[in-house]
């Protein structure tokens, strides 16, 4: 028994290209922020380092599509409410000629909607999820440098000569390590929400859309 579904799933292109150069464009003003003001035990420490900013613009872009995707959604459904009505106006006359189209099992329809925008719900929210697992990786990896880079200074503290500069050597690169694992964990946190919002949001349309289709195919009965 075939059904009709008229689900359109929209495109994450747009979003994603409109969320990179918002990132793109944030990163840059960070990072000119980060090398005029001075760098201090506060805030523009992390505008000063490099790698702290990248994740910075990480974060931003998952933050912005994440909240394009709200929007797009509930564009979505009422696109797809609109459809609704009028293919369901559409199959009721021509159910008057054509009477097999009227015994279609709602409960058919319904369950294909549910599935077919599961997969849509999947595919859009893949940046996300790419963007909470790849954010404190990030952070790690600049735990790893930073890391490295202090215990390949640890030879010079020992040494003869300009300890001093050594040491300020070794605790500059410590702190690059602490700060951008902080930068990468603290990020996560409100793409981690974002997510959840798109998520649910999402779980939302797609009941309203199981529930049409009932109520269309109680109507035909």
């Amino acid at each position: 028994m075939s059904v009709h579904v008229t689900l359109h799933g929209g495109s994450t292109v747009q979003p994603l290209l409109l969320a990179g150069l918002v990132a793109l464009a944030a990163g840059g003003a960070m990072h000119a922020i980060g090398q005029t003001l001075p760098e201090t035990m506060g805030w523009t420490r992390y505008l000063a380092n490099p790698f702290c900013v990248a994740i910075f613009a990480v974060g931003i872009w998952a933050l912005v599509y994440g909240l394009l995707e709200l929007l797009g959604l509930g564009l979505d459904a009422g696109r797809e409410a609109g459809r609704t009505r009028r293919w369901a106006s559409a199959r009721d006359g021509a159910a008057l000629f054509v009477p097999s189209l009227a015994a279609r099992d709602p409960q058919d329809e319904a369950a294909l909607r549910a599935e077919i925008w599961e997969g849509i719900r999947l595919r859009r929210a893949a940046p996300l999820g790419y963007a909470i697992w790849v954010l404190p990786l990030l952070g790690f990896i600049g735990t790893v440098i930073g890391i490295s880079a202090a215990i390949g200074g640890l030879g010079d503290v020992f040494a003869e000569e300009d300890r001093d500069s050594a040491l300020q050597k070794v605790l500059d690169a410590l702190r690059f390590a602490f700060d951008t694992t902080f930068a990468g964990l603290v990020l996560v946190i409100p793409v981690m929400a974002v997510s959840i919002l798109v998520r649910l949001r999402s779980e939302t349309i797609r009941g309203r859309l199981v529930t049409e289709a009932l109520d269309n195919g109680r109507e035909r009965i």
